[in-house]
């Protein structure tokens, strides 16, 4: 249910967000990015209700992600984004809160991969989360435009083909 109002907060926020010359495209990656994002951990968690030994602990542990990705998607689109002027301005006003938040997501992602899924801290896997906490921990710490140009698409191509490659296979593709 939370991960939902996720999804409706961000979709409610796309069109005003593309509004020209309001938009700018880093929010607005970053908007389909949290999307796509919403769309993985949704799958995920159709693959964890079996295979875990659940209980109170492990099901509020698991409920911080879609906590986590809610409090993302109303930082990216406030509660009334026609009254944003620049998406820009509100971008780079938010950024701090936005990749930290991520950064919680991310190191939330290792130790849930390793105790569920037991993946190995020595896996390939691996790489594609410290690209992600790289990414999140270079998106608060710097306000530079020309970097948040490159992270945004990065993270989208690194979380497609990491993530896609992972839960999206075609059964008769697999090498």
């Amino acid at each position: 249910m939370v991960l939902s109002l996720g999804v409706v907060r961000l979709l409610e926020g796309l069109r005003p967000a593309l509004v020209p010359g309001r938009r700018y495209w880093v929010h607005a990656l970053w908007v389909f990015q949290k999307l796509l994002n919403q769309a993985f951990n949704w799958w995920i968690f159709g693959t964890l209700r079996e295979g875990i030994d659940w209980n109170v602990v492990s099901f509020l542990w698991v409920l911080l992600i879609p906590a986590l990705l809610f409090l993302q998607a109303t930082a990216l689109v406030t509660s009334d984004p026609s009254a944003v002027a620049s998406w820009r301005n509100h971008f780079f006003e938010i950024r701090r809160w936005f990749f930290s938040v991520d950064v919680v997501l991310l190191t939330h992602s290792v130790v849930t991969s390793s105790l569920y899924r037991d993946v190995p801290l020595l896996h390939p896997f691996r790489l594609l989360q410290g690209a992600g906490l790289t990414i999140s921990v270079l998106g608060a710490t710097s306000a530079s435009s020309r970097l948040h140009a490159v992270l945004a698409p990065l993270a989208i191509v690194l979380q497609s083909v990491g993530l896609g490659s992972l839960f999206f296979r075609p059964e008769g593709l697999v090498v």
